[in-house]
């Protein structure tokens, strides 16, 4: 009879591993649906952004000196602080974002905007409604992220 038992413990043992392993698995697959949402809905805000700037371009360009939104966005996605940055290249604008606190330290998501303007600002979560103003100053069209701030 004693050679019964540690039949018993290595079936346990296998039994408590393949357990592990199968409970890790649908964590790290269930954590990453959720990844997976949350970026889908920063994606989101960063092309409403987008589409709004390019609005206000097209609005400058028209022959308006100056055009303002004011876009409502969460505070937070998920409770996940994010950011957004406007930059500029040549004659491309960009819209970047991600979660964090710090855009220095964190991979971004982009969307790009082919108008001809000098972007900037930054934008934290869950600092209020984002302000976009657009204007011409010396013949550049300048574009600015800012928030109300509450």
């Amino acid at each position: 009879m004693p050679a019964i038992t540690p039949s018993y413990l290595y079936t346990f043992f296998a039994i408590l591993v393949v357990g592990s392993i199968l409970t890790l698995t649908f964590m790290n697959y269930a954590e990453s649906v959720m990844v997976s949402v949350d970026v889908k809905e920063l994606r989101g805000v960063i092309n409403n952004v987008a589409a709004k700037i390019a609005e206000l371009v097209n609005i400058v360009e028209g022959g308006n000196i100056a055009a303002r939104a004011i876009i409502q966005v969460p505070a937070s996605i998920n409770g996940k602080q994010y950011w957004l940055r406007l930059t500029s290249e040549q004659c491309k604008v960009w819209v970047e974002g991600y979660f964090g606190e710090s855009p220095l330290r964190s991979p971004c998501l982009r969307t790009c905007i082919p108008v001809n303007a000098s972007a900037s600002g930054q934008y934290f979560g869950g600092y209020g409604a984002i302000i976009l103003e657009c204007c011409r100053f010396n013949g550049q069209i300048i574009v600015t992220i800012s928030f109300t701030g509450g």
